[in-house]
């Protein structure tokens, strides 16, 4: 089931530890994620 699917969800300080998991999560339960974080060069 994509719980998320059709909805944009923003994550800040999403490159390490528990921001990345969620980015993970979201993205893997439909939705489409922006992610923000100070840390440009550990986005690739």
């Amino acid at each position: 089931m994509m719980r998320f699917e059709g909805q944009v969800a923003i994550v800040t300080g999403g490159v390490g530890g528990l921001g990345k998991g969620i980015v993970g999560r979201l993205a893997s339960e439909g939705a489409r994620v922006v992610v923000f974080d100070m840390d440009e060069g550990a986005m690739g």
